[in-house]
């Protein structure tokens, strides 16, 4: 089954949006919602969204511009290590 089929199936599913598809399947993409989409809106554009929801796709785009297959993961890297990468980079990245 290729990426896009899975997800598709995936989304297919009652109460499984983008997000959850993304999250769910480790090479369906990178999974962004509101959440995140400061942390994310600060590293590759050096501002929060002011809103979160109408940013999601510019976001999601960068993200797997930026890191394509491995998109998952580095959504998982960077929101497990906030801090530590908030030090290095010598802003505040958090989660509203």
């Amino acid at each position: 089954m290729r990426i896009s089929d899975t997800k598709k199936s995936l989304l297919d599913l009652p109460g499984i949006g983008d997000y959850s598809a993304d999250i769910i399947n480790p090479h369906g993409g990178f999974p962004i919602d509101v959440w995140s989409a400061d942390v994310f809106g600060k590293l590759f554009f050096d501002e929060e969204p002011k809103d979160k929801r109408k940013a999601l796709t510019k976001i999601k785009t960068e993200g797997l511009r930026r890191w394509r297959k491995c998109a998952w993961m580095a959504f998982f890297y960077i929101v497990q290590d906030l801090e530590n990468l908030s030090n290095k980079l010598e802003i505040t990245l958090r989660f509203s």
